[in-house]
């Protein structure tokens, strides 16, 4: 099997797991498996931080506070930028 070999930037995924398949057409697949309660999604930061920040339910409530404060910032800044720009 090929191995989906990548730089995995965002922070989300220190929380995941990576598991490399095999697509049905035989393509090389990453697959984040959270390290708390298992659940498993294919390669999409944006689906690993919402599963984190809403529904893991065992997430312990400490880090949990501390990656919906990161999210926060992080889309407040967005937010900021797109405002500035109109």
């Amino acid at each position: 099997m090929n191995i989906v070999k990548r730089k995995l930037l965002h922070w989300s995924w220190q929380y995941f797991q990576r598991e490399n398949a095999t697509s049905s057409g035989g393509k090389p697949v990453l697959y984040a498996k959270c390290k708390f309660c298992h659940q498993t999604y294919a390669n999409n930061s944006d689906r690993l931080t919402t599963h984190l920040i809403n529904k893991c339910e065992k997430i312990p409530p400490g880090i949990k506070t501390v990656l919906t404060r990161k999210y926060t910032a992080e889309h407040s800044e967005h937010l900021t930028a797109n405002l500035a720009q109109v």
